[in-house]
């Protein structure tokens, strides 16, 4: 959608990512089955889907057009996951968390899978 090649990565080096600042996109489902999407990814490449998505530079794209773009990579995440899930499941409203360091967890659940990529050699995680 985005243009944008990913590789998948099972060992990618999780030292580059020191000293940027990381972002979240969260989207919950509900119904039938209860849970979360997340993507994760640090500003470099945050900025690379933002001027991807919205056509502009990485350099141009702004802390709101950025949480606008991995919300809406969150949503585009979580809409196909619904739908191989089936009609029982309802998606929440996506959530943006920015930060040098956080954890963010979903309570009683655990991940059932986590994929990682690298992308324009920068690494990128999804979680359901």
């Amino acid at each position: 959608m985005l243009g944008l090649d990913l590789e998948p990565c099972d060992s990618c080096d999780t030292d580059t990512t020191a000293g940027h600042k990381r972002w979240s996109g969260y989207i919950a489902l509900s119904g039938g089955w209860r849970g979360a999407v997340t993507v994760s990814c640090i500003d470099p490449m945050a900025r690379i889907v933002t001027g991807a998505m919205f056509g502009m530079g990485p350099e141009e794209a702004t802390e709101a057009e950025i949480q606008d773009a991995i919300g809406e990579l969150a949503n585009i995440l979580g809409g196909q996951t619904k739908s191989v899930l089936g009609d029982n499941c309802s998606l929440g409203l996506p959530v943006v968390i920015e930060g040098d360091t956080f954890e963010a967890t979903v309570p009683h659940t655990h991940a059932v899978v986590k994929l990682r990529f690298r992308c324009e050699s920068h690494p990128v995680e999804v979680s359901i």
